[in-house]
């Protein structure tokens, strides 16, 4: 239970701005600013698609996609 809690501490949520071969390039706000991020799809928990809102860790992966919003 800790566990998830801490994990639900640490992800962010952006939208896929892109998807090439094996990548996904994320796009997300902190304050002000604009982020990009590069994750690995196939060490996602999901498969996303362009447009898709979903909650990452920065550099890592993806643990769930929402669709779009």
């Amino acid at each position: 239970m800790i566990i998830k809690i801490v994990a639900a501490a640490v992800l962010l949520t952006g939208v896929v701005d892109q998807i090439n071969d094996d990548s996904a390039t994320i796009e997300y706000k902190l304050g002000d600013k604009v982020f990009y991020t590069t994750v690995s799809v196939s060490n996602s928990d999901c498969i996303p698609r362009e447009g898709d809102r979903v909650k990452f860790i920065t550099d890592d992966k993806i643990y769930s996609c929402e669709g779009k919003k």
